[in-house]
């Protein structure tokens, strides 16, 4: 099933660009992905904020996340998911979440739960059909934690 994906880059020259509220200074992307989903699982998590390696290792347990890099040593239910600044995690999949060996070959973003220090239980996965530049991606992550854009990037509950 395709999935629209929003992604939000920095615009380098402001002086020319149009300012639309909320998305001062940032120019959208949208890229068509893939996805698998645990629906039950994926429905009973909190809103979850973009995160890299690092943010995920001072993240509390229990935190919903979304981690984007590349996987490698693909089982049914578990992999290795090197993250977008290098920290690697272990991740395992919920009940009817299944992987595939095919996610080795693209650029994924992943949803979960934090379980432990480097342990990450997902219940979605997006995978990009184009190489993501991971640069931009990082820069993006850390423009979100800045404390005049963060109601840009953070995740809200709509009733």
């Amino acid at each position: 099933q395709a999935a629209s994906f929003i992604f939000f880059a920095a615009v380098a020259d402001t002086s020319t660009f149009t300012f639309h509220p909320p998305f001062h200074f940032f120019d959208i992307m949208v890229m068509e992905s893939s996805a698998f989903v645990a629906a039950a699982a994926l429905s009973a998590l909190a809103p979850a904020a973009r995160a890299t390696g690092a943010a995920f290792g001072q993240a509390n347990s229990g935190t919903a996340l979304r981690v984007a890099g590349r996987m490698a040593e693909i089982s049914d239910k578990a992999c290795v998911l090197t993250t977008t600044d290098g920290v690697k995690l272990q991740v395992t999949c919920e009940e009817d979440l299944t992987l595939n060996a095919s996610l080795a070959e693209c650029f994924v973003e992943v949803v979960g739960v934090k379980v432990a220090a480097d342990e990450f239980k997902i219940a979605a996965i997006n995978t990009f059909p184009a190489e993501v530049d991971v640069e931009m991606w990082n820069e993006a992550l850390k423009l979100a934690e800045h404390p005049q854009l963060q109601q840009l990037f953070r995740p809200a509950v709509v009733a």
